[in-house]
């Protein structure tokens, strides 16, 4: 039997014979052994040579970078924070933002060793969490670890989350539902630091909803839940086992009613996408302590009544805290007339525009609640006519801010007549007082055509006698504080200088003595970029506003 190395297995022709009994080792394993404590040695040297020049480079940038690094901690924490956007925690379902806008942290953390030495000792710039999945990329999402380990970074400081869900629009099967695993995933991460989270905000499929729920992501912490599913019409059947948040914040579909079955009292808040008659009214009665409440994209009374999902209130509801009140139309012709709001500030409504807006149902629905009306916007390309705007100046006194699109009115007889109103004038011990709307001080006005300028003066009182730019501004209005005119042409064949021709030059005086008086006034074109008129008009007439001030 011919001996070999016990270590290789090497059998030698001329050197010593080793067995594996024998303690000594051959030639060939002597130098291999020699030669693996030499590179040892060299990677060791190697890597105390690394930590070194680490070191150096650190303190090169230290000395030449002065300004950045001998900033105070103090300061450039709160640097750091700036840098966070955090918009985007209420940007709409197609609108994707950028990595670098989203993941602040981890770009500041990757520049040098005493950013990310800062940053990872920063809670309060870990407690925002976007994961949001592209269409465009539908692995987007990150890993679970990753997720563990922001929230670690956050410490004990409350966390907000937004999960975006985009894997329904992949073509991909396979890869939607590689998506939704990773989902999942991160959904389990939550329960672990279900304590942390404050805000969470939800937009995806329905499947995820259930996981959601019965997972006890939704923990007593929770404040803000935001949950928007892809299909609103899908039952859900109520989940009565969930524990019950004191939630001050709700945004919901109207599918989802029935399975929140929690304690509503301590909203302050809430929004309803996709809703009905009766998930408007239900909302109303379980939250009684509501300031804010809006019943977006609402569905009107067009179906079955035995479609309701509850029951229609037999009188109006009272609802004593609601301050700020925002309705899809024409929904509002069904809610408004079983709501009373004596406590009412605010009220928008995004009125269609294959739509007219009912004033009188509006006037009627603040006389009953006796409330004073602080601000009313028409927004969405409001259809008015000329005796809306007659009883819109007569039944709300209290109005101080008026917003209004007037896309689809009749020309420019609306805004004509109500700046007609806004002129009118009554004297009192003496004293020229408005007649109408006198408390107001901001007025906002949207339109897509425009032939005169000269009644906008009107608006502060009628003009005096005699010509000229020396006259003195007589003002009525002493409330208006400002006042912007927007025309945006729906078709671009009315060209600019069209529209800035059919601006008399006589009106320019008044114009700029109410901007010198202190009254804000804006004429807009565009909806971009949107252009200074007046300044176009100076432009066209050769003229100064210096001069005009005088």
């Amino acid at each position: 039997m011919t001996a070999h190395c016990r270590f290789c297995f090497y059998v030698p022709q001329d050197e010593y014979l080793c067995t594996p009994t024998d303690p000594n080792t051959c030639g060939p394993c002597k130098k291999l052994a020699e030669i693996e404590e030499k590179v040892k040695e060299i990677r060791m040297t190697l890597v105390k040579l690394e930590s070194e020049r680490q070191k150096l480079k650190t303190q090169a940038n230290q000395h030449h970078d002065r300004i950045i690094h001998r900033l105070p901690r103090e300061v450039t924490e709160e640097i750091f924070e700036l840098c966070l956007y955090r918009d985007f925690m209420y940007l709409e379902l197609n609108t994707v933002p950028s990595r670098y806008t989203v993941c602040v942290p981890v770009v500041i953390s990757a520049v040098c060793r005493r950013w990310r030495d800062i940053a990872y000792s920063m809670p309060r710039l870990w407690t925002i969490l976007p994961l949001c999945s592209q269409r465009a990329n539908p692995r987007s999402l990150p890993e679970p670890s990753f997720v563990s380990e922001w929230l670690e970074r956050a410490g004990t400081y409350p966390v907000s989350v937004l999960l975006r869900v985009s894997s329904e629009d992949v073509d991909d099967h396979a890869t939607g539902m590689e998506d939704l695993e990773a989902a999942s995933d991160i959904l389990g991460v939550f329960i672990e630091f279900a304590n942390c989270l404050q805000e969470f905000r939800y937009e995806g499929p329905d499947s995820l909803l259930h996981h959601i729920f019965m997972d006890e992501i939704i923990s007593t912490n929770l404040r803000v839940l935001h949950l928007e599913n892809r299909n609103p019409h899908c039952p859900f059947r109520p989940l009565t086992d969930m524990r019950p948040p004191f939630l001050e914040v709700l945004s919901i579909t109207g599918n989802l009613m029935q399975a929140l079955c929690f304690d509503w009292t301590e909203l302050t808040e809430i929004t309803l996408e996709h809703a009905g008659v009766s998930e408007c009214f239900e909302a109303l009665r379980r939250a009684p302590n509501l300031t804010k409440c809006h019943f977006k994209w609402a569905r009107d009374s067009t179906f079955d009544p035995e479609d309701y999902s509850f029951p229609l209130p037999l009188t109006p509801i009272f609802h004593g805290e609601l301050k700020i009140l925002e309705i899809t139309a024409p929904l509002y012709e069904d809610v408004l007339p079983q709501l009373l709001c004596p406590s009412l500030e605010e009220l928008s409504l995004d009125v269609d525009d294959s739509k007219t807006v009912k004033m009188n149902v509006i006037v009627k629905f603040l006389e009953r609640s006796g409330c004073s009306l602080q601000k009313l916007s028409f927004v969405n390309d409001a259809s008015l006519t000329t005796s809306d705007i007659t009883t819109m100046c007569q039944g709300i006194p209290t109005l101080k801010h008026l917003f209004m699109r007037l896309y689809n009115s009749n020309s420019s007889l609306v805004p004509n007549v109500l700046y007609a109103h806004l002129a009118e004038f009554s004297t009192v011990n003496r004293r020229k007082i408005p007649r109408y709307l006198p408390s107001l001080k901001t007025l906002h006005i949207e339109q897509d055509t425009f032939h005169n300028c000269g009644f906008i003066p009107n608006v502060f009182g009628p003009p005096p006698d005699g010509t000229g730019w020396w006259f003195e501004v007589e003002r009525h209005r002493h409330a208006l504080e400002f006042v912007t005119i927007s025309v945006n042409p729906r078709s671009r064949t009315d060209a600019l200088w069209d529209l800035v021709g059919n601006i008399g030059k006589e009106t320019l005086p008044w114009l700029f003595k109410l901007q010198r008086e202190g009254v804000k006034f804006k004429f807009e074109y565009g909806v971009d970029n949107k252009l200074d008129i007046l300044a176009l008009m100076l432009d066209k007439y050769g003229l100064k506003a210096d001069n005009l001030h005088r």
